[in-house]
């Protein structure tokens, strides 16, 4: 889950939301009333080469919620998404304009938006957009259809970089443990 530390952290955050095609929520009587959404903090402007070397700092899972789900074939898995009802999905798009509305097409279809939008804790403790706070159109000037790679890439080299220094780290202290084996006592 996205990491927003400070007093302020939890407004005007430029964020990237994720509508799936086929991630619609149905009442009792068929009627779709909402869509189960992505929403991740965008971090796709910075240099996933600098976020590597640890120039730049970029958070390993930008996405407002992570939680496991039972799958209902079996087994677990982690979702991001959370049901926003459809007029809560149609200030998201508003907010966002036709400037910061894309559609993705290929293996994951579904449309992207970017917005600036306040946060809020729901009981869960998942954070979600406060739809009922202005909203406005992302503020990132790169907003194109790639933005989800882009934003992916930025993430990759964020885990790669943790898991480099967790690594570091453990044979620092498997050297310690060597040395200290090593060492005769007086």
């Amino acid at each position: 889950m996205a990491i927003l530390r400070g007093q302020g952290a939890f407004k005007d955050v430029n964020l990237i939301v994720f509508a799936p095609t086929n991630g619609s929520g149905k009442s009792k009587d068929g009627k779709t009333n909402g869509k189960y959404l992505d929403v991740q903090v965008d971090q796709s402007l910075k240099n996933p080469d600098k976020v590597l070397t640890g120039e730049a700092q970029a958070d390993t899972n930008p996405h407002l919620t992570s939680r496991k789900v039972q799958h209902p074939s079996g087994g677990e898995y982690v979702s991001h998404r959370v049901f926003y009802k459809q007029s809560q999905l149609e200030a998201i798009a508003n907010a966002a304009g036709k400037n910061y509305t894309r559609e993705i097409k290929g293996e994951k279809p579904g449309t992207v938006y970017g917005v600036r939008a306040s946060l809020l804790k729901n009981a869960k403790g998942e954070l979600l957009i406060d739809t009922s706070k202005e909203m406005t159109h992302s503020k990132n000037p790169k907003f194109t259809k790639t933005i989800l790679e882009r934003q992916a890439a930025v993430t990759t080299a964020a885990r790669e970089f943790r898991d480099a220094q967790i690594q570091s780290e453990g044979g620092e202290v498997e050297a310690q443990a060597e040395t200290t084996k090593d060492t005769p006592e007086v």
